[in-house]
């Protein structure tokens, strides 16, 4: 499915979700973001992240550390470095920690999605340890192409629900989604 998606198509389909991801109302009034550095095959977010930080958002992204992710807020993509698996991580002796608490939104990778908020990810159960101690109010949206979208898949009972799904055929909402929070 990704290996027929040439790196152009990528390339359009990723602005593509980051307009869509631009324009929803919760995103919008997330203060804090969690983003994810994009592996070979995934949508590329850094264009969206560098916008959001520039409007004042804060947004983190994941470092690895032991077998939990942990996420540090970005002030410049100079202070992100090649980690594990070759993704690009914070540098935590300049990057703060974010309490998970804090976050208002989490943007999070896979390799399928389905339509009810299950997500298929790499395997080694990184994101759905992570996601399983986030509170309930803290809104997960699974970030993919469409062609990542599935009707059917291999849920486990480990496997955390999302709350909605961003592909660059539009953002749906999907079961279980918390309350918006009150902006005064």
């Amino acid at each position: 499915m990704l290996t027929a998606f040439p790196p152009d198509a990528q390339e359009a389909a990723s602005a593509k979700i980051c307009k869509e991801l631009a324009s929803d109302p919760h995103f919008q009034r997330a203060q804090t973001v969690a983003f994810f550095s994009a592996l070979p095959g995934e949508p590329e977010l850094a264009p969206l992240a560098e916008t959001c930080r520039a409007s004042g958002k804060e947004i983190a992204y994941p470092r690895l550390e032991g077998v939990q992710l942990v996420f540090h807020a970005i002030t410049s993509a100079k202070h992100l470095g090649t980690g594990r698996f070759g993704l690009r991580e914070p540098d935590s002796a300049r990057c703060p920690v974010v309490p998970s608490t804090s976050l208002d939104l989490v943007l999070v990778p896979g390799l399928a999605f389905g339509p009810h908020g299950w997500r298929l990810g790499r395997g080694r159960g990184y994101y759905d340890r992570w996601l399983a101690q986030l509170s309930p109010g803290i809104r997960r949206l699974g970030v993919a192409f469409h062609c990542q979208v599935l009707e059917t898949g291999p849920a486990e009972f480990h496997d955390e629900k999302l709350h909605g799904l961003c592909t660059e055929r539009g953002l749906v909402w999907c079961g279980g989604l918390p309350e918006s929070p009150v902006v005064s």
